[in-house]
């Protein structure tokens, strides 16, 4: 009896692992969507020159060192949104 469980509860793990990755990558993404629109709406207000990527991170309503991993510098912000 023990022996019939056993496979099935690797493959209910194999089945967490799996979704788990599947959700953190569609968390990634949103994220990325989060700081491309909070992007385009810091530099429409305020302009390139006046918008601080500090702005943007709040806005997107995260923290700043996130914001640096997705996009390294102000300008990358700029040109992708």
């Amino acid at each position: 009896m023990l022996k019939s469980k056993k496979p099935f509860y690797i493959c209910t793990e194999q089945i967490k692992v799996m979704a788990t990755k599947k959700i953190n990558k569609e968390l990634d993404t949103s994220t990325e969507a989060k700081i491309k629109a909070a992007a385009r709406v810091v530099f429409h207000k305020n302009g390139f020159a006046a918008t601080r990527t500090r702005d943007i991170a709040e806005e997107a309503g995260i923290n700043l060192a996130l914001l640096n991993y997705y996009f390294r510098s102000k300008q990358n912000h700029y040109e992708t949104a």
